[in-house]
């Protein structure tokens, strides 16, 4: 059971519905058949907050729609985030955004131990390793790694990943504070860094 009860749409403002709009046609084609009417719980919980709602949202499609960086390396980056801070709602999210952008399970999985697989990029591994570090001790990383970034990526491609990130960790630690339960698809068990809570399982 979540922290808070979920906004559902008969109590939503007109404003909040047209977000939800929003929502349901950024992840339908992302979540497959049957999701046409999907709503994610952060919407719904922040729907409380229809003015953060209405920002956070803008922010969110401004830093994980077309920009600079390709689709698979935001996933990766946003998908190595969740597993560090263990956030299983995220991590499914994350499975199936990285899915849709043409990611293999194999190669999913492989995000957890990335350091040692075949199947990424130097580039990737560089935005998945920021990533942990990032979100591990963003006062105290590792020099040498700031310095890889600096040479690898150029200024526009380091805004947006270090916001994709950001905004990982923002969303993880909402969703775990919230206690949001699991409300699509789940990813191979495998992936899950702790004991699931979904819906069904409510």
């Amino acid at each position: 059971m979540s922290l808070i009860p979920y906004v559902e749409l008969e109590q939503a403002s007109e404003a909040v519905k047209q977000i939800w709009q929003e929502a349901t046609s950024a992840f339908a084609p992302i979540l497959g058949p049957g999701a046409e009417a999907y709503i994610p719980v952060a919407v719904k919980t922040l729907a409380h907050r229809p003015s953060i709602l209405k920002g956070f949202w803008a922010f969110d499609q401004a830093t994980f729609g077309p920009g600079v960086l390709d689709d698979r390396l935001k996933a990766l980056a946003g998908l190595r985030t969740s597993l560090d801070n263990s956030s299983n709602y995220c991590t499914t999210h994350l499975y199936h955004v990285s899915r849709a952008t043409g990611l293999t399970d194999d190669t999913i999985l492989a995000a957890a131990g990335f350091e040692g697989s075949p199947l990424f990029s130097t580039k990737e591994k560089l935005a998945m390793r920021f990533a942990s570090e990032l979100t591990a001790k963003p006062g105290a990383m590792d020099r040498r790694i700031l310095d890889e970034l600096r040479a690898t990526f150029s200024p526009p491609e380091i805004v947006e990943l270090t916001m994709v990130i950001c905004i990982m960790n923002v969303l993880n630690r909402f969703h775990l504070a919230m206690e949001d339960e699991i409300d699509c698809a789940l990813a191979p068990r495998a992936l899950y860094p702790k004991p699931l809570k979904t819906v069904s399982a409510s």
